[in-house]
């Protein structure tokens, strides 16, 4: 009985350390297949971020796929491919891709950051922020994220916590010339033009051979009517990148101003050529064209201002200014009832209005239009105001 129970004790404990064995044989070949796995998913990875790179977008996606099917649980993957879904304009597809990645991956503060930089993209500034928040809590040092978020709480109304995000940017990171200039361009339109131009400097400063530097810069100057420094700024621009529509449109405004008309128009047209939908330009030319009384140009320039911009009831109106002077009342009738439509107290509206009563016989509604901007409208709309009065009204004196 003896030898017996220890045979079967002896078979017992073979048969269990051949389980021990096998099972560890097992894990072992799971482990080593899961690690090839991954292997083979981070070299598929790396070939698609290299194709992406280069703009070979098919090969990229591709080789996306092949990583993501060996290596479903790397929100990296899921990112790279959404970077560059973005690159491409497919903006949908590439949040989908960056929500996935941090369903994977909770804790992944880039995916964070791009989804909530698509989202503001497209405009969806409420669901944007939290993204970007989150990005910060999980990655606090992370500077990029905090001048993202300056600018989706500028387009949330909240400029005060926009340029505390700024600065805390910069605190983060002193020499990112981006940061600067995002604080400048939030400054100026606040009003603060002097700590606007301070913080556009040290933007140009830290990137020379940025074009959008000196571009901010000057758009600052402009403000604060430093007009022939506004316009150095600008030419230097144009200088460091000839193809920015913006350096040249700016440069064209100040040349304007300072009454270099042909070579501001040159610059505008220029602006034209390299940036079909930029509005600026054709609202510089428009305004050059007026001043310079002529009106076929300006015509042709406020009717592309109506195109590009079919809410601004001011280009509807001096549209159809120039329409009725052109001798086409009942379009012109129309431009600027729609103008009224949209802005029945504007000064400059009334003023164009007033304009197309006069041409179409309404002499005393005319005069009424133009005696009411002289009551609420700015000076530039009274000096405006008044030169018709003064024209059309012989029999007052102003």
């Amino acid at each position: 009985m003896s030898n017996a129970f220890q045979e079967r004790s002896a078979r017992g404990r073979n048969q269990t350390l051949r389980g021990v064995l096998l099972a560890t044989a097992c894990v072992f070949v799971a482990g080593v297949a899961l690690a090839s796995r991954h292997v083979i998913g981070e070299r598929f990875y790396r070939a698609a971020l290299w194709q992406s790179h280069h703009q070979n977008y098919s090969h990229a996606e591709a080789d996306f796929h092949t990583a993501m099917r060996f290596d479903p649980k790397d929100s990296r993957i899921l990112r790279g491919y959404g970077v560059m879904l973005a690159q491409e304009k497919k903006t949908p597809l590439a949040m989908a891709a960056f929500r996935e990645a941090v369903r994977i991956d909770p804790a992944d503060y880039k995916s964070h950051f791009d989804l909530g930089l698509n989202l503001l993209s497209t405009g969806q500034t409420a669901s944007a922020i939290p993204e970007l928040e989150t990005a910060i809590r999980i990655h606090p040092d992370y500077a990029r994220a905090y001048r993202t978020l300056g600018l989706a709480l500028v387009a949330g109304g909240d400029r005060e916590a926009a340029n505390a995000a700024y600065r805390h940017a910069i605190q983060i990171a002193p020499r990112d010339p981006i940061a600067h200039e995002y604080l400048g361009n939030s400054l100026a339109a606040a009003g603060n033009i002097s700590a606007a131009i301070e913080e556009e400097q040290q933007a140009v400063r830290l990137a020379p051979a940025d074009a959008h530097a000196y571009v901010y810069l000057s758009e600052a100057l402009f403000a604060d009517h430093q007009y022939e420094r506004a316009a150095n700024e600008a030419q230097e621009a144009v200088a460091v990148d000839p193809r920015n529509a913006r350096a040249h449109s700016i440069l064209g405004k100040n040349l304007f101003i300072l009454h270099r008309w042909d070579q501001a128009v040159n610059e505008c047209l220029s602006a034209e050529r390299l940036d079909r939908n930029l509005v600026s330009p054709h609202i510089n030319l428009a305004l050059i064209y007026f001043a310079r009384e002529d009106w076929d140009h300006a015509l042709v320039e406020n009717q592309a201002l109506v195109q590009l911009q079919p809410s601004d009831a001011r280009a509807h109106a001096r549209f159809g200014a120039l329409l009725a002077r052109a001798g086409d009342q009942k379009a012109a009738a129309a431009e600027c009832g729609q103008a009224m439509a949209m802005a029945p107290h504007d000064p400059s509206v009334l003023n164009s209005e007033g304009y197309v009563l006069l041409m179409s016989g309404q002499k005393a509604l005319a005069v009424k239009q133009w005696k009411a901007v002289l009551q609420r409208g700015d000076s530039g709309a009274v000096t405006e105001a008044r030169k018709y009065l003064t024209q059309y009204q012989s029999d007052q004196t102003l």
